[in-house]
């Protein structure tokens, strides 16, 4: 609610601008079917994670719920009761599978396109204005990415000077500006 309200854009409005899908998508949520998988390896199971993960995936209209095994028996679960998609999460990578398709969405990208996209929708388009980045990992990257899709001119701010040349060398036309430290 406080989304909808700071924004003017529900949930899945916002999912859907950050994806690049119309709304019509949402519209078939209900048939899609969720399972998040708690996954013990690394740091272990954050508690309650899958089961919030399946709120946010019912709230947004999908049919889903947590599996009752974890690790690789609760993939197997997911599969052999013919999950669309699982949601699941390590040390390493969160990320959503879609078993039909095959196709896999790592949540940096993810997050960072839903703020880009909020951003954006707060500020009534990214096209010339300045945005700051503070970070260059896996999240600061995508967003970088997203706001030059936007137009928005990008300035970067990692304390570790490599992230910031690697950002550049891959976004070597887009003007990007890299801060020298936090006061700048």
């Amino acid at each position: 609610r406080t989304l909808e309200r700071s924004l003017g854009l529900s949930l899945g409005e916002l999912a859907c601008r950050a994806a690049g899908v119309s709304m019509q998508a949402v519209r078939h949520t209900g048939k899609i079917r969720v399972a998040a998988v708690p996954i013990t390896s690394g740091e272990g199971v954050i508690t309650h994670f899958s089961q919030s993960l399946a709120a946010i995936a019912q709230s947004l209209g999908f049919a889903a719920e947590a599996t009752g095994h974890s690790d690789v028996a609760g993939m197997a679960e997911a599969y052999q009761r013919r999950f669309d998609i699982v949601l699941a999460s390590d040390d390493d990578l969160f990320c959503a599978i879609n078993l039909r398709s095959g196709k896999v969405i790592d949540n940096s990208k993810a997050t960072a396109r839903g703020f880009v996209h909020g951003l954006a929708a707060l500020a009534g388009g990214l096209e010339g204005k300045p945005v700051l980045v503070l970070g260059c990992g896996p999240v600061g990257r995508a967003g970088i990415e997203a706001i030059v899709e936007l137009g928005g001119r990008v300035s970067v701010y990692d304390p570790d000077p490599q992230r910031c040349r690697e950002v550049l060398q891959a976004h070597a036309n887009a003007g990007i500006q890299v801060m020298g430290d936090m006061e700048e």
